[in-house]
């Protein structure tokens, strides 16, 4: 199940540029900016363990688990960023962030299960 909320104004879709993007994100307030900064956060942090599983000796398994997480990441990245620049019209877009989020954290918990 993916849940969105769009105004029920509507939002005319914004410049498909960084400025953009930013300006769509505060259009909704603080609950989308906080989860847009939680967002960037989950995908340098997933960076980050990528890095980390490749220089550690980590088995092969978990070295795969933690590349595809985050690739699952900046899919859902993409999904959220692509999803604001529709104008928050676009519901197969944050059904991709969403999903891809799903996926990405299953492939977290087994790579943390490859780990052990």
């Amino acid at each position: 199940m993916n849940i969105f909320v769009a105004p029920s104004a509507g939002v005319s879709p914004p410049p498909f540029s960084l400025a953009g993007l930013l300006q769509g994100i505060e259009s909704l307030g603080l609950p989308l900016i906080w989860h847009a900064i939680e967002g960037l956060s989950l995908v340098v942090v997933g960076l980050a363990l990528v890095i980390l599983s490749f220089l550690w000796s980590c088995p092969k398994s978990v070295k795969i688990s933690s590349l595809l997480a985050f690739i699952y990441l900046a899919v859902a990245a993409a999904g959220g960023v692509l999803f604001v620049l529709s104008g928050f019209s676009a519901g197969g877009y944050s059904m991709q962030m969403g999903g891809s989020f799903v996926g990405a954290y299953a492939l977290y918990f087994v790579a943390l299960y490859f780990s052990k």
